[in-house]
């Protein structure tokens, strides 16, 4: 049986994993930062729902999105994109520093992007 091959992209991925974890990130925000990532960069969507309207109110209702406008016609997606921060999927995670969750997300972004420093994003956080 053949091995798989890995792309780039899921070696980046493993990389980042470890870098994290050699810097001491917990893995809720290495969890965190790769969710960050996805939703930033709109290759994942925020659970919720659309009302008629058009109006988005996502399920995960943490404090970064109770703290924005409500939807309205005018602005629909107040709170889909509230729940595409940094500070939101620290808090769904559970994790407990923004900053890591950010340097995690950036490192993710610069490997799909084909950048080959992505991995000196990823640095000990001074207390």
């Amino acid at each position: 049986m053949p091995l798989k091959q890995l792309t780039e992209v899921e070696i980046g991925m493993r990389s980042i994993k470890e870098a994290g974890k050699a810097a001491g990130y917990s893995t809720a925000e290495i969890e965190a930062g790769f969710m960050h990532s996805d939703r930033k960069s709109f290759r994942a969507d925020p659970p919720g729902k659309t009302d008629r309207a058009g109006r988005f109110t996502p399920t995960e209702q943490t404090r970064s999105v109770r703290t924005v406008r409500s939807p309205s016609i005018a602005y629909p997606n107040s709170e889909k994109n509230a729940a595409r921060t940094a500070a939101h999927c620290s808090e769904v995670c559970n994790a407990e520093r923004v900053l890591a969750v950010k340097r995690v997300a950036r490192a993710r972004d610069m490997i799909d992007q084909g950048i080959g420093i992505a991995l000196a994003h990823i640095k000990p956080i001074k207390a």
